[in-house]
Parts: C-alpha cells; sequence; structure tokens
C-alpha cells in the first residue's frame, strides 16, 4: 500500500509541471492627463480632475475597475482593441462607482 501512494505521489508531482500557458500581455497605466476641449473654447471651466479609477475593455469585454497606477495581465494573442474610461466615484463612495464614456 505504503508503495502505491509513493508512485501515485511521484505521478502527480511530475504531472503538475507540465505548462504551457502563453506569457502575457500587460497593460500598465500610470496616471491621467487631463487635456482641454479645443471646441469648446476655453468655456470647459478649470482643468483639475482627481479621478483615481480606471474602467478597462479588452475587445468590448470588461476586465474590471481598476485603481491608477495599475498593470495588468493581457492573455490574448495578436492584436486587440483596448479602451480605458475614467470611472468617478459617486459622492465619494468607492462602492457605487460611475464610469463616464466621452
Amino acid at each position: 500500500m505504503r508503495l502505491v501512494v509513493q508512485v501515485l505521489l511521484i505521478f502527480f508531482i511530475v504531472s503538475s509541471c507540465v505548462k504551457n500557458n502563453p506569457d502575457p500581455s500587460w497593460l500598465e497605466v500610470n496616471e491621467w492627463q487631463l487635456n482641454s476641449n479645443i471646441a469648446l473654447s476655453g468655456l470647459e471651466g478649470e482643468l483639475t480632475e482627481s479621478i483615481t479609477n480606471a474602467q478597462v475593455y479588452i475587445d468590448d469585454e470588461l476586465i474590471g475597475i481598476f485603481e491608477v497606477p495599475f498593470r495588468i495581465p493581457i492573455l490574448k494573442s495578436g492584436a486587440v482593441n483596448v479602451k480605458v474610461y475614467p470611472v468617478v466615484i459617486n459622492n465619494g463612495f468607492r462602492q457605487q462607482r460611475n464610469c463616464i464614456h466621452f
């Protein structure tokens, strides 16, 4: 019985070492930059912001909401469509996040 357990243990250890996962690509966002809208000619108000969260879409699939700065792995191969939108915290509550699409 003990020999059978040892053989099974060795089998599981050897078979679990196989890795065929591809290396991920990484998406890294360190900070936001707020730019003025040229069409408004200075009517947009002060250019200040304190956006600390971002909503990330890969090929129109929501990956998640992350706090800036962040670095996340992308497990898709080939060319992908990446969209990053600012997230505004509703009334200062982190549980109530609203995404603003421009």
